[in-house]
């Protein structure tokens, strides 16, 4: 967050590379320690108790879980964080030019 228009702008255009190029992008330091803490531990949690979950393996040892649409989940500083919500339209916009403009 301490970072520069044009920072941000690179952090984004590398982002949004690795997303289009390999499909996924891995967005380390993105939130702060006490928002994710909590979350690992409700991770573990889920793991170990009797609610199903979808969770598929995938490449470079790397796991995809479907969570639920609920707290903790769909905090706000989840899914609406700034760059996570740049990487969302830009995809969108790559791959539906139809519906987006250059703005």
């Amino acid at each position: 967050d301490s970072a520069s228009s044009s920072q941000r702008r690179h952090i984004a255009d590398e982002a949004f590379a690795k997303l289009t190029s390999q499909g996924y992008v891995v967005l380390e330091g993105l939130l702060p320690l006490e928002l994710v803490t909590p979350l690992e531990a409700e991770f573990e949690r889920l793991l170990r108790g009797p609610e199903i979950m979808s969770t598929e393996t995938l490449r470079a040892g790397r796991t995809q879980t479907a969570l639920p649409f609920q707290l903790p989940w769909n905090d706000d500083r989840l899914i609406g964080h700034d760059l996570v919500m740049e990487l969302v339209v830009r995809y969108i916009c790559n791959n539906d030019a139809m519906t987006c403009t250059s703005n």
